[in-house]
């Protein structure tokens, strides 16, 4: 009985052992499919990702490709032709064939057919790429593009802008850095006790040359035109042919203690310099800048100048080098004309005014005064409300534009108090009947007959919201307080001006009227602050006015004098004015000044903050124009959906 039962047991373990043998097959098994299925997917997956990485890789290419193009020719685009013989024209191009989204007019010229397929520019054998424009307003300053890239049957796209680097690539660029000799600000022809009797002319200005010699007309300090040296040591020197004994000259702007420039910098000139600080990369077409070793601070000065002795030998500035090594660049053209009239008065766009324009912008809105203005255009405000003494209240213009013009048939005659709107000019004097022996209070800039009636001036303010906004004064435009955009990452504001931007710092002259009632100057540009006027303009914080709360005075703009230069008015009076705060970008064909110094070393004027506003590296304030000469780029690039005319879909 005991055998049996041990047998039995033997046998019935057996059967436990082979089934727990099956069951950890089957479960073996079953990883083993699952392991595989697992390991096939991944691989899948990897691939697809692999063939996703490199489709965007070579979208990324055909961008790269269009912006060859356009630095081998910057008018690529403006000569498309489908009969070229050209392989490499738009049309012609694998990477262009086919169907050319929204741009109608390339599928009619290049003769694209919306339902052909789309061609590709082989990369590699399984990597290929296609580009379309598919916005463009002017072939000559932006487009964007959809690149699609594709690597076996997987498809990635970018979009992308082109655009030629405009004045707004920098925060401060100028051309010549001396000052504007046009500017009758600073070469008034009157004689009186501030400025020089006589204004020079642009002929006149650049290094010096020999007394006698014929002067070769307006170039560049490092020039290496013969010269002798003033003996008054100034930079940019004239000595007359007339008057060699007495040189005459174009004053340089220097940087000071207490200026700032937070962002990067360009001069075609060689900059001047004696103290201030730069965080960013400076550049300058001064030759001496190509003996500038990086590794070697000692050499940056050779960047700038300071002073000139008798002698002729420069002073190196001292400049706090806070950011990299200064670089030369080849001299940029900067255009010296503006296409915001075209804009504006021809093509409609935005609002147009003309003669004296005072604008105070009010979030979405403005108010205006423009008397002169005898065009009506609808939402621009009534002719009725431009001339009131209230001004129109009236939306910004959703187009982004503001245009200031001369005023048709208006003869060019003094401008009296109130006469702009909002109370300016300052003064006391409307242009009545003198009364004997009275006396009368006038801005002195506006003895000028560049701020005459009739001329395209601006006189502008206040804070923004809603946009891009570009505001363009033919000629003069004069920035009365603090100029404020309510969101940074939404808003930007643009104001252009055809010769000069200046920041307002009234000065008044006192008139008196003889018996006869004839007003004659009693006081020659007599600095005052009459109680009888009804604003005051120093120490009160009213001129120029303060929206922000704070200190001196802040722009938040893109700033562009196309022929002139950005500039204090009166910039040798009423000392120390505080900190201006330019959050933006600053060009200018000559350099403006903000102040002075005296005998001691005080400074007058403002200290110059500039900070960079670096959206302006993607996107530039409506119809701002570009460098003529200057590289296209990349402005920005992201991803987007591909096309379904190059899919298929």
């Amino acid at each position: 009985m005991r055998l049996l039962f041990f047998r039995r047991s033997r046998r019935g373990e057996r059967g436990i052992a082979m089934v727990a043998v099956l069951v950890a097959l089957s479960i073996t098994l079953v990883m083993v499919m699952v392991t595989l299925t697992y390991v096939t997917g991944s691989v899948k997956y990897s691939r697809y990702e692999q063939d996703a990485e490199r489709a965007l890789a070579a979208a990324e290419s055909g961008v790269n490709d269009l912006l060859t193009e356009f630095r081998v020719d910057p008018t690529y685009l403006a000569h498309i032709d489908a009969t070229k013989a050209d392989p490499d024209g738009y049309c012609n191009k694998d990477a262009t064939g086919g169907p050319a989204a929204d741009m109608d007019i390339y599928a009619a010229v290049c003769g694209w057919d919306p339902d052909m397929a789309a061609r590709f520019q082989q990369l590699g054998e399984d990597q290929a790429y296609h580009y379309a424009i598919v916005s463009s307003a002017d072939l000559a300053e932006s487009i964007e593009v959809v690149s699609t890239g594709r690597s076996r049957d997987v498809y990635r796209s970018v979009k992308a802008r082109l655009s030629r680097e405009t004045p707004t690539m920098w925060l401060w660029l100028t051309d010549y850095e001396l000052s504007d000799p046009n500017d009758a600000l600073l070469w008034p022809g009157i004689t009186n006790g501030f400025y020089p009797a006589g204004q020079l002319t642009s002929e006149e200005c650049g290094w010096g040359w020999a007394a006698g010699a014929t002067p070769p007309g307006l170039h560049y300090a490092w020039d290496s035109y013969p010269f002798t040296p003033a003996s008054d040591g100034k930079f940019h020197t004239y000595q007359s042919a007339l008057d060699p004994a007495n040189p005459r000259y174009c004053d340089q702007a220097r940087f000071g203690l207490g200026d700032e420039l937070d962002g990067p910098v360009h001069s075609n000139d060689a900059i001047y310099a004696v103290e201030g600080k730069v965080y960013d990369q400076l550049s300058s077409s001064n030759p001496e800048c190509k003996n500038v070793d990086p590794t070697d601070n000692t050499t940056w000065d050779r960047c700038v100048v300071g002073d000139v002795r008798s002698t002729g030998a420069p002073v190196i500035g001292h400049f706090q080098w806070l950011g990299p090594a200064p670089s030369y660049r080849r001299v940029l053209d900067l255009p010296t004309t503006q296409n915001a009239k075209v804009k504006a008065v021809d093509d409609g766009v935005g609002c147009a005014y003309a003669g004296p324009t005072r604008i105070i912008l009010d979030g979405d809105e403005m108010i205006v005064w423009s008397k002169e203005t005898t065009v009506y255009r609808d939402g621009c405000g009534s002719l009725a409300a431009l001339a009131s003494p209230s001004g129109a209240r009236v939306d910004v213009p959703e187009e982004g534009l503001i245009y200031v013009g001369p005023a048709t048939g208006v003869p060019p005659t003094k401008i009296h108090h109130g006469a702009i709107g909002d109370g300016l000019p300052l003064g006391n004097y409307e242009g009545q009947a003198p009364t004997p022996y009275a006396e009368y209070i006038e801005e002195w800039v506006m003895e000028l007959p560049e701020m005459y009636d009739g001329i395209g001036n601006l006189w502008i303010e206040g804070h923004f919201t809603g946009g891009n906004l570009t505001i363009a004064a033919d000629r003069i435009a004069v920035i009365t307080g603090d100029l404020l955009q309510d969101n940074d990452d939404q808003d930007l504001i643009g104001v252009m001006a055809g010769q000069r931007i200046e920041i307002y710092n009234p000065m008044v002259i006192k008139n008196i009227a003889n018996a006869a009632g004839t007003l004659w100057r009693y006081q020659e540009y007599e600095m005052t602050e009459p109680d009888s006027l009804p604003y005051t303009y120093v120490g009160t914080g009213l001129w120029p006015r303060d929206y922000d709360g704070r200190p001196g005075l802040r722009i938040e703009a893109a700033i562009y004098a196309t022929s002139g230069s950005f500039g204090l008015q009166n910039w040798d009076i009423w000392g120390e004015l505080g900190d201006l705060e330019v959050f933006g970008s600053i060009a200018q064909r000559f350099r403006g000044i903000m102040g002075s110094y005296d005998d001691n070393g005080k400074r007058g004027g403002y200290n110059k903050k500039y900070k960079y506003n670096k959206r302006l590296t993607e996107a530039a304030p409506l119809l701002f124009p570009p460098i003529s000469n200057g590289v296209w780029r990349i402005a920005w690039q992201g991803k987007a959906d591909p096309l379904d005319a190059v899919t298929g879909g």
